[in-house]
């Protein structure tokens, strides 16, 4: 049985309205909706799936957050990318236990957290991005959910190039990929991925001319649409509305 202890941060959900906090179970806290206030003292020593009713007699869940809940209840400065794109980066890329993963472009950190919880406990993700506000802003998230301990947070210029060799995975989230393209030739291992996420077209093609030029091979490019289903009292059907177009994906392998 996995229990909530103080300091532990919960999914807040108010399951009837499907919406839900990130919220840090402190004593003496209490937190306040618009469904009534929930005294989170009262968490601390329930197992996690239980039920907490606020003072006005509503009802939510308390859940473990998972990675998905990450990339919009983190503090964020940036544009942050949408789970969906963040899966199929995971998936396509070949993240996993003991993966050792370099990220350019680290933002609010939303996808270094799935990466970091993806590769843990062995594996590594090095982030790198030209903003130390970014950088500090990214750590402070991932230090409330634990995540942090299997991140190497890097002030630089991504164009500059990285301090790491033999990596398994390079995740390139920036604006102009193909000026960092050739560097990562010099730190994949054979047979590495190289994961680009851009929202252009004029992007796209020049990152694949980029790879063409480099010693790439097996170049896919997709998108990812995502369609929420509504589930109720005599309902189910697709919503009216719907995360369509955010970006495309780019995966390719490094040849040797």
């Amino acid at each position: 049985m996995t229990v909530i202890h103080e300091n532990d941060y919960v999914l807040l959900s108010l399951e009837a309205k499907q919406k839900t906090w990130l919220v840090k179970i402190e004593k003496g806290k209490e937190f306040h909706t618009h469904q009534g206030f929930v005294d989170l003292e009262q968490a601390i020593g329930r197992e996690y799936g239980s039920r907490i009713k606020s003072h006005a007699g509503t009802e939510f869940l308390l859940l473990d957050p998972l990675p998905s809940d990450y990339a919009h209840k983190f503090y964020h400065r940036t544009q942050v990318l949408f789970p969906k794109d963040i899966a199929m980066l995971i998936l396509f890329g070949g993240i996993g236990p003991g993966c050792r993963v370099i990220e350019a472009g680290t933002g609010s950190g939303s996808l270094t957290a799935s990466l970091a919880y993806q590769v843990r406990p062995e594996g590594r993700v090095y982030t790198y991005d030209i903003q130390e506000k970014n950088t500090e802003t990214a750590r402070e998230n991932l230090e409330k959910v634990n995540l942090d301990q299997y991140v190497d947070f890097k002030v630089r210029d991504a164009k500059k190039g990285f301090d790491e060799t033999q990596i398994d995975v390079v995740v390139i989230d920036l604006a102009d990929p193909w000026e960092i393209i050739p560097l990562t030739t010099k730190v994949l291992r054979g047979g590495g991925r190289l994961c680009i996420f851009v929202p252009n077209w004029n992007q796209v093609e020049r990152a694949v001319t980029s790879l063409k030029t480099q010693d790439f091979g097996k170049i896919e490019i997709f998108e990812c649409l995502k369609r929420d289903i509504i589930v109720g009292e005599n309902v189910l059907r697709p919503a009216t509305r719907m995360i369509g177009f955010t970006g495309f994906l780019l995966f390719a392998r490094k040849l040797v």
